[in-house]
């Protein structure tokens, strides 16, 4: 049986729903893929809990049910911490380890660049170690010693990057993209168009845990940025950060959030003319991001309503990709873009590509 030990960043609600479809699932790799993947440690940014070699059902059982509370305490360095203990159990291990980033952290990255230069591989749900210059993005996905999985970082559990990386490697090329890539900015939307106002929309959606407990951290676009550069440099154009223009939902005054939430409905006239004009005229608004040839641009934008972008609803990621292969008649790629349990998924797959088991 093939064994690939897994050091797991992160035990959050996405690396907990990871776990548990681990655990649930460890018979299956057995039967079909004769694989085992056990737990050799789980790390946050405080705790590091590590297996003599692997971690027991029972033990990654409670740890997935309510969250890593033990292990050794990392105080001063835990970056460091963690590259060294991958770079042990690489030396130690006869099985290639498979590090797996589920943070939302912007410091994992030289973890990740230790775990590629040691012979592990890695996984990645955040975003962050590949939306920064494009330097690093080319040493994390081009490492010539290992290999890193993402599709994770963009609609979580779709078969958007995966698709698209085949695409490229067949010699495809982007000709334009349109993409919604907001859960939460999707969800804003649809509650515009059907005629409530923004001031009532958002505090609703941050009850419903649909936004950041700063709702101002969805409406600014970041996210959506972040993705849209993944998705422009896997389609091998070498944008930095700075290339992309991006324009939050609505602007973003500085202080609290409760003085912010009570400044609202001095946008609800704004935003509820630009609905009506749009609708006038067969439109509807979305927050999406334009990929075009060696530009993006990411904002709210008026978009057919009848076109694939202008039919979404709700939460739901969409990407619609015009490329030389896909030219009559767009690439469309739709479904939930958010959730634990599907990103756990988008994980789950990419583990078992780097296994070799898909």
């Amino acid at each position: 049986m093939a064994t690939r030990p897994l050091v797991i960043l992160g035990t959050g609600r996405i690396g907990r729903a990871l776990l548990q479809q681990l655990l649930h699932r460890a018979g299956h790799l057995r039967e079909r893929y004769d694989l085992a993947l056990p737990i050799a440690a789980l790390a946050s940014s405080r705790l590091l809990r590590t297996g003599a070699p692997y971690l027991g059902h029972e033990e990654v059982e409670q740890i997935a049910a309510t969250g890593l509370s033990g292990g050794e305490p990392v105080r001063a360095d835990p970056v460091t911490r963690q590259r060294e203990l991958i770079e042990a159990l690489a030396r130690a291990s006869a099985d290639r380890p498979i590090v797996v980033d589920v943070t939302a952290s912007d410091a994992t990255t030289p973890v990740l660049l230790g775990a590629l230069d040691a012979g592990c591989e890695v996984v990645l749900a955040n975003k962050k170690p590949l939306s920064g210059d494009h330097e690093t993005f080319l040493r994390l996905t081009r490492h010539p010693r290992s290999r890193l999985g993402y599709e994770a970082t963009v609609g979580a559990g779709l078969p958007i990057i995966h698709t698209l990386r085949a695409l490229t490697d067949a010699g495809d090329e982007l000709i334009d993209m349109t993409a919604c890539l907001s859960g939460t900015l999707g969800y804003l939307c649809t509650e515009l168009e059907d005629g409530r106002p923004l001031s009532q929309i958002v505090p609703r959606a941050r009850e419903l845990g649909f936004t950041e407990p700063d709702p101002r951290e969805d409406l600014s676009g970041a996210d959506v940025k972040r993705k849209a550069l993944i998705l422009a440099r896997t389609m091998n154009w070498p944008l930095e950060p700075d290339d992309i223009a991006d324009r939050p939902m609505i602007p973003l005054e500085e202080g609290s959030v409760a003085a912010w939430l009570a400044g609202l409905p001095a946008h609800d006239a704004a935003l509820a003319t630009r609905v009506r004009s749009a609708h006038e005229q067969g439109y509807v608004l979305r927050y999406v991001a334009r990929i075009l040839p060696g530009k993006c641009d990411v904002g709210l934008r008026e978009v057919p309503r009848s076109s694939a972008v202008g039919r979404l609803r709700g939460s739901d990621n969409i990407v619609t990709a015009r490329t030389r292969f896909y030219d009559d008649r767009p690439l469309v790629i739709s479904g939930p873009g958010a959730g634990p349990d599907v990103t756990a998924a988008g994980i789950f797959g990419d583990i078992l590509r780097l296994a070799g088991a898909l």
